[in-house]
């Protein structure tokens, strides 16, 4: 789990990417898709920590602000919380929730809806997509 000082260089790497990225330019969303491992894994420690029903696809900023408080916390309930539900996250999960609170503010976003699908899917939609036959 990354203390005080990891955590500020981590934001701090996050500003600086995003401030020299295309991202920027997109504009405001009052909601996001998010796609992805980190992101499944953020929304079960939001419906755990937070009591949100087990079918819920989507968590709003306070439940993220909740969820980030809680794991910097940096003890050993945050540690076990991680190691509970999601094991494999143990390394990525604190700077994958960081990233994601940074994006919410930088797009005025107030909720993440999960994709059922992943990047590999995506992947695969857009590598085979294009070889299938056109029906129309």
């Amino acid at each position: 789990m990354p203390g005080k000082e990891s955590r500020q260089r981590i934001e701090k790497a996050i500003c600086k990417a995003f401030e020299n990225s295309d991202l920027k330019e997109i504009p405001k969303q009052k909601q996001i898709v998010g796609v992805g491992g980190t992101i499944r894994a953020t929304l079960r420690l939001c419906k755990k920590l937070c009591g949100l029903p087990e079918d819920s696809r989507t968590f709003h900023r306070e439940h993220l602000e909740a969820l980030t408080r809680y794991l910097c916390k940096n003890d050993k309930d945050a540690m076990d919380l991680i190691l509970l539900y999601e094991p494999e996250r143990i390394h990525t999960l604190v700077p994958g929730v960081l990233l994601l609170r940074y994006l919410m503010d930088q797009y005025g976003a107030q909720a993440v809806t999960v994709s059922h699908y992943g990047v590999r899917e995506g992947y695969l939609h857009q590598k085979i997509q294009p070889s299938l036959p056109d029906n129309s």
